[in-house]
């Protein structure tokens, strides 16, 4: 009887231990099987990274720097030809020492010359720091020209005055081995010119001393 009681005892602590492992067991198959429920983070919107527009690049052109003046005779014994170049301006003179001249302005740009002045002349042409050439009209005849660089003293003078009663225009070449060549109108009537003095820059005419201005690439007299 004994044995009996023991043997119940047994079979009965054997089966709670057997039902609690198996509720352990079932509770860990339930635990690797179903992993817990993750919850997605969501990044933290960020705004896309503004550009500062980019500046326009200038692209302004830089002025012509070039002055010089260029002279020589005019092909045809037309007569001798001067040209003041001074930073994209030019002024240029023609005369034959007599009675034909004409004085002219325009641009001198990108290698290219482009000038007028009264009764239809005008020059075209190429030029660079040290050369000219190109066509000259004057009086209605065209001629080709070339001319080379002159430094000072040589270049262009001019002067106006009322001498006497009469209205006095003239105008000078001075050419780089010292020869002057130029007309004086005397109330519109053109006529050689007298030599000019180049060092104190004066002349005389009929009997007065008259001063003259350059075309100064250099300092912008005359331009």
């Amino acid at each position: 009887m004994t044995l009996g009681v023991v043997a119940l005892v047994a079979a009965t602590l054997a089966g709670i231990n057997a039902a609690s492992a198996g509720e352990q067991n079932g509770q860990a198959i339930q635990q690797i099987s179903v992993p817990p429920k993750v919850t997605p983070q969501t990044e933290p919107q960020t705004e896309a990274p503004t550009t500062e527009p980019t500046a326009a690049i200038s692209t302004t052109p830089v002025a012509e720097r070039l002055r010089v003046t260029l002279a020589g005779r005019v092909e045809d014994d037309a007569g001798t030809l001067a040209i003041s170049i001074r930073d994209g301006t030019a002024i240029a003179y023609i005369c034959d020492g007599d009675r034909v001249e004409a004085w002219l302005q325009g641009t001198a740009k990108a290698g290219r010359l482009a000038l007028k002045g009264k009764g239809g002349s005008r020059i075209t042409g190429t030029f660079d720091a040290d050369e000219a050439e190109g066509d000259v009209t004057v009086d209605g005849d065209t001629h080709a020209f070339t001319l080379k660089k002159v430094t000072k003293p040589s270049g262009l003078y001019r002067t106006a005055a009322r001498v006497r009663g009469a209205q006095i225009s003239g105008s000078w070449i001075v050419l780089d081995d010292g020869r002057q060549v130029g007309v004086v109108t005397r109330d519109g009537v053109p006529g050689p010119a007298p030599a000019m003095d180049v060092a104190n820059g004066q002349v005389s005419v009929d009997g007065s001393t008259l001063d003259t201005e350059s075309i100064d690439v250099d300092s912008g007299e005359g331009f």
